[in-house]
């Protein structure tokens, strides 16, 4: 049984405990909002959508990508 009510993924889990927990914590454990408000990638803000960072590899993989620009594949 899931002791967590399901969630949709929407930029109002900003508002949910599990939100506020993740923006006191996450760091702690090795963990950072994959697409913040104004990202590079020009991702929509996704509050849910957290990233492990916590070894060499991960977190450089994550620095590359975070500063990517994104690219106009249509002509």
């Amino acid at each position: 049984m899931d002791s967590v009510p399901a969630t949709n993924l929407q930029a109002n889990f900003e508002n949910t405990k599990a939100y506020q927990w993740l923006q006191a914590n996450a760091a702690r454990f090795s963990f950072e909002m994959s697409f913040p408000k104004g990202n590079t990638q020009g991702v929509s803000y996704e509050p849910w959508h957290w990233r492990f960072v916590g070894d060499s590899n991960s977190l450089e993989t994550f620095y590359k990508a975070r500063n990517l620009k994104p690219t106009n594949t249509t002509n």
